[in-house]
Parts: C-alpha cells; sequence; structure tokens
C-alpha cells in the first residue's frame, strides 16, 4: 500500500466498521468490563480507566505515520456501538504481508451474525486495501461461535498450542486459523464493500 489511510470506514450489509471516538467509552466499557465477553479474550475484564486507556490507543492509532493496527468499532444502523473489530500487521513484505484479525462484541449483540460480518469487511479490507498476502486468526478452547465462523469464512485450521492461555486458574488451548488472498477470491466469501477514507 503506498500511503497510510488516516480515517477508515468500511460499509457492510447492517453493520458499519468505523474509527473509534471519545464518545465510545461507555460501550467500550460495556464489553471491555464484562468478564463473560473478555474470558476469551487476551486479557481479563477491565476497569473503567482501562477502557478509557484503550480507547485513547485506538483513537492515536490512525494519527502514526506507518499504521499498523486499525481497531473498529462496529457500529449498527441505529447508531448502537456493538463491539470491536481489529486488524494488524504481522510482517510486511514486497509482495505483501502476514495480518492477524479479531473481533468481539457486547454480550447482547452476541449470536446475530454481527462478527461474522464485521469479519468478512476486515478481510476485504486486509487483502485488497492494505495488500496483506494472507490473513490469520486464533480462538480459545470452547469458543465454538468464533471457530464456526472463522470456518464459514474459509479460514484453515493449522494446529493448537495446548495449553497456551490461562482463564480463571484454567489453562486453555489455542487454535490457529489462516486465510490466503487467492482463497478468497474463492466461493461466496468474497462481497463488496465500501471503503471510505
Amino acid at each position: 500500500m503506498a500511503g497510510t489511510i488516516d480515517v477508515i470506514t468500511l460499509e457492510g450489509a447492517g453493520i458499519t466498521l468505523r474509527e473509534h471516538r471519545p464518545e465510545d467509552l461507555e460501550a467500550v466499557h460495556r464489553w471491555h468490563g464484562d468478564h463473560e465477553v473478555m474470558k476469551y479474550l487476551s486479557w481479563g475484564a477491565d476497569t473503567l480507566e482501562e477502557s478509557l486507556l484503550y480507547l485513547a490507543d485506538c483513537i492515536r492509532d490512525r494519527r502514526k505515520p506507518r499504521r499498523d493496527r486499525y481497531r473498529l468499532a462496529i457500529e449498527l444502523p441505529d447508531g448502537v456501538v456493538a463491539g470491536c473489530a481489529a486488524i494488524h500487521w504481522r510482517g510486511r513484505g514486497h509482495s505483501g504481508g502476514d495480518g492477524r484479525l479479531g473481533c468481539f462484541l457486547a454480550r447482547d449483540y452476541q449470536g446475530r451474525g454481527i462478527a461474522r460480518d464485521a469479519t468478512r469487511l476486515l478481510i476485504g479490507f486486509g487483502f485488497g486495501d492494505l495488500g496483506m498476502h494472507r490473513i490469520s486468526a486464533t480462538c480459545l478452547e470452547g469458543n465454538t461461535r468464533s471457530r464456526r465462523a472463522l470456518q464459514d469464512l474459509g479460514f484453515v485450521y493449522e494446529g493448537t498450542m495446548r495449553s497456551h492461555s490461562s482463564r480463571d486458574g484454567r489453562w486453555l488451548d489455542r487454535h490457529f486459523y489462516s486465510l490466503l488472498k487467492e482463497e478468497w477470491g474463492r466461493g461466496e466469501q468474497k462481497r463488496p464493500i465500501n471503503v471510505k477514507a
């Protein structure tokens, strides 16, 4: 990709991914402070202050001269911010690079296909606008919704790291998936998106 995209908006069917704003704090803390939502993520439930620091970091990302992370609010048609979808570079090269994506939702919005639609938008953005060659994702043992969504989107299972992450005194396996750019062009997974920069 030739330059840095400063402000991103990805529009899909029924959801918009957009840059976080300061007024998103209450929504961000709704999922960051919820232990049930955070149990499958890399960190535990946050305090309000930690949620504020996270949000400020998301907003700062777009000002970096060489942007590596895109953490975007998932906004529904009624203006509600239901979660966060993120993609970041793990490595860049002349013929593309490697990205990692993730997505999470407030508890009230889980199980509706919103995360799958947000992930689909991120994949199109990663392969199209960012020029990634490969996108990977992981999920912890027990997170069957995420595993199913990744498989439905065409991700290929690569393996499992045993006892990778500790949650509530238990060690859980982490499952690894990936998708290549040429695989994304096949079948039903590819849907047109509207990117505003």
